[in-house]
């Protein structure tokens, strides 16, 4: 499950689990950035479906790039960290490896 809206943390308690991997675009005391009208994308959902995934090899390696970029943006526009965070999953991980 990837959700990226504000204060998205606060999910990880409740659904993160063994067979449920939780990936979200802030922790549950910041807001995520880039919601506005007309924006496709937040940049969390930017990073990470629109880049991380298309040169990942697992979700893992997808969440660790799309947090590098976010975290860089941030920095960049001087917003405060919003620190996505990724869960859970430890029983389906294995299964979402990418293949040739």
């Amino acid at each position: 499950m990837v959700i990226s809206a504000c204060y998205s943390g606060v999910i990880i308690p409740r659904l993160a689990n063994p067979d449920t991997l939780a990936i979200t675009a802030a922790d549950a005391d910041h807001p995520s950035f880039g919601c506005r009208d007309k924006a496709k994308w937040t940049y969390f959902g930017n990073a990470f479906f629109s880049v991380a995934l298309r040169q990942a090899k697992s979700l893992k390696d997808a969440f660790v790039v799309a947090r590098s970029l976010v975290k860089k943006r941030e920095m960049r526009e001087r917003s405060e960290p919003s620190n996505p965070l990724m869960a859970g999953g430890e029983n389906v991980q294995p299964l979402l490896i990418s293949r040739p």
